[in-house]
């Protein structure tokens, strides 16, 4: 288990996302605008979630693959991995519209489709923690 310390910094930038969070709640978007900003929240959690397990698509090949189901780049296992991730994507998002409870037997069968598209096949959890770094500063974790 990962041991978190409390810091002022961290206090602050969590104050801070409630307040976003605040402000997002109470706007209200149309039809529209609410499914690009869900199209646009998915094609960035896909890239940014395969970028850092080294996929070498960039957001514009994933939005690629996304809309079409194709991509011209050559690195197939990428394709691969960015197509499970959708699946997977969309099936937690039907997991959350459900209002069921999640267990762990849900969190196993995402990270299946993500790893071995294979939902039989048992995975195992994570030991340490993968980041995206640009310019030496960390821009994903």
């Amino acid at each position: 288990m990962y041991k978190y310390q409390n810091t002022e910094s961290i206090e602050k930038k969590l104050k801070d996302i409630k307040k976003l969070i605040n402000e997002i709640t109470f706007t209200r978007f149309n039809s529209n605008q609410h499914q690009e900003l869900d199209k646009y929240a998915k094609i960035k959690s896909i890239h940014f979630s395969t970028a850092i397990e080294k996929n070498r698509l960039n957001i514009f090949e994933v939005n690629e693959i996304i809309e079409t189901g194709e991509s011209r780049t050559k690195f197939v296992k990428d394709i691969i991995e960015v197509k499970g991730y959708e699946k997977a994507f969309d099936h937690m998002m039907a997991l959350v519209e459900s209002k069921k409870l999640i267990n762990e037997l849900d969190i196993c069968n995402l990270h299946a489709m993500v790893l071995t598209r294979d939902l039989k096949k048992k995975v195992k959890y994570r030991e340490g923690q993968n980041a995206i770094y640009s310019n030496g500063s960390i821009i994903y974790m």
